[in-house]
């Protein structure tokens, strides 16, 4: 495609998020200003980005003013009404996106190429240093972005406190694996060894997210460097579910300044806690696991990153779409696996099962709730065949309330009150080690944790 039909995309693209809220957030953690052929439309993108991260109104009076570079023989507000009208009904900004950056690479690839050219012509340095220095290259230009953009929980924990204060005015541990640092998940896992793929997996409203954060911060605070790659939350939900699992201060009142002046000083005392951890959270989101492959590498070299945690495999996206789902997805599983392989350090990756068939939708006692097994894996059974260890999460509560009867027995009532704040964590496999194996945990969904049991056997609240 010519530049000229480059230029015609992004025109596209801007007259679609002129006007659509839902487009826009569908595609704004895929592509950055710098990724546009047209300087102009890159400027004028960054400026409606801004608007929208900042809850402000789109309009062309508020763009005009953002907007330094205008337009030459045209008024702005006419260039951008003549967007609006021409995009095509029906529209697939993903597509556009995709081509966008796609182009922008590419053209980054050809400038670049006389840069790696004088690196390796450069016999000053040893052969190694010239090859690392020139997969720095390549890696910027896959990133799209420098590296930096992903950030340390230090930075993340010092942004929400700075953020609450102001709304309330107005070397890594050495070893042969690694441990969740999680008692009763280290139970059933064991030592996690470089290159495995452990699968934690649930349906929807298990708690797998949760866990993610959980496995995450519980390694990075035994001082291994972690990697949390979120692709449903931002940088700062997964900071402030981090800092209420540890305080148990709201979230909700971390974000809107209803904390009192105890609650902050224990959130400070908390943040500054965690800021010894090397964890670092890439909050990107949706991206191809290429990329995500090349920020991991630069953070391994960079940052000595040992362990991955993954929320979710279903919100990747896929390099080429398939004949069905099915099809994308197991070759997904399988580039994950290679992706483990490549990088040498275990990740722990969430993923979705299917809905458990209820019969007859009613559910009279907790053996009504089925235990899910590998074959609820949803959409692909490659990802049993790559994972080296599969760990599920039932909570059957949730499912008796969802499908509560009319009229409760005293039956359904004993269980609900059992496993209202309980989960029960399945090995379901493990390679070269023992499968079918349970622990049962107190589950704190308020406090996005999960806990051990109290010796009474009641749940830790």
């Amino acid at each position: 495609m010519s530049d000229h039909n480059t230029t015609k995309l992004e025109e596209e693209l801007i007259g679609l998020i002129l006007t659509n809220a839902d487009a826009f957030y569908d595609i704004s953690g895929r592509i950055q200003p710098a990724h546009f052929f047209d300087g102009l439309l890159g400027e004028i993108y960054g400026v409606i980005y801004a608007l929208y991260e900042g809850n402000r109104s789109v309009t062309l009076g508020a763009i005009a003013q953002g907007v330094k570079e205008k337009p030459k023989g045209v008024s702005l507000d006419a260039m951008l009404l003549r967007f609006s009208k021409d995009t095509p009904q029906g529209m697939n900004a993903i597509d556009n996106v995709d081509y966008i950056v796609d182009a922008s690479r590419r053209r980054n690839l050809i400038n670049r190429t006389t840069e790696i050219i004088k690196l390796a012509n450069d016999t000053s340095k040893p052969a190694e240093e010239q090859i690392e220095a020139c997969h720095g290259v390549i890696d910027d230009i896959l990133d799209g972005e420098p590296v930096e953009e992903v950030k340390s929980f230090r930075e993340a924990s010092q942004s929400v406190i700075d953020d609450i204060e102001r709304l309330l005015k107005d070397d890594s541990v050495q070893g042969a694996g690694i441990k969740t640092g999680i008692p009763s998940v280290d139970e059933l896992l064991g030592e996690n060894y470089e290159g495995e793929l452990i699968l934690i997996a649930g349906p929807t409203s298990s708690g797998k997210s949760i866990m993610g954060g959980q496995v995450a911060d519980s390694i990075a605070s035994q001082g291994v460097p972690t990697l949390l790659i979120s692709n449903e939350m931002n940088l700062k939900a997964c900071t402030t579910r981090s800092l209420t699992r540890m305080t148990g201060v709201k979230q909700s009142l971390m974000m809107n300044g209803g904390v009192n002046q105890e609650e902050l000083e224990s959130l400070c005392h908390a943040s500054q806690e965690r800021q010894l951890w090397p964890l670092y959270i890439d909050d990107q989101g949706g991206d191809k696991i290429e990329i995500i492959r090349a920020r991991a590498k630069r953070l391994i070299r960079t940052k000595g990153v040992r362990a991955i945690v993954l929320d979710h495999f279903h919100e990747l996206k896929p390099v080429q779409r398939r004949e069905n789902n099915e099809a994308t997805y197991s070759e997904m599983a399988y580039s994950i696996r290679e992706m483990a392989r490549d990088l040498g350090i275990p990740i722990f990756m969430m993923a979705q099962l299917k809905r458990p068939f209820i019969q007859g939708n009613v559910v009279k006692n907790e053996k009504d709730v089925p235990r899910p097994s590998n074959s609820d894996l949803k959409y692909t059974g490659a990802l049993e065949q790559v994972a080296h260890k599969i760990l599920f999460i039932h909570r059957p509560a949730y499912w008796m309330e969802k499908h509560k009867p009319q009229k409760v027995s005293e039956e359904w009532q004993e269980g609900f009150s059992y496993w209202e704040h309980k989960a029960q964590l399945i090995l379901s496999k493990m390679r070269g080690g023992k499968a079918d194996q349970s622990r049962i945990m107190a589950f704190n969904g308020p406090r996005f944790r999960f806990d051990e049991l109290a010796a009474t056997g009641e749940a830790l609240l």
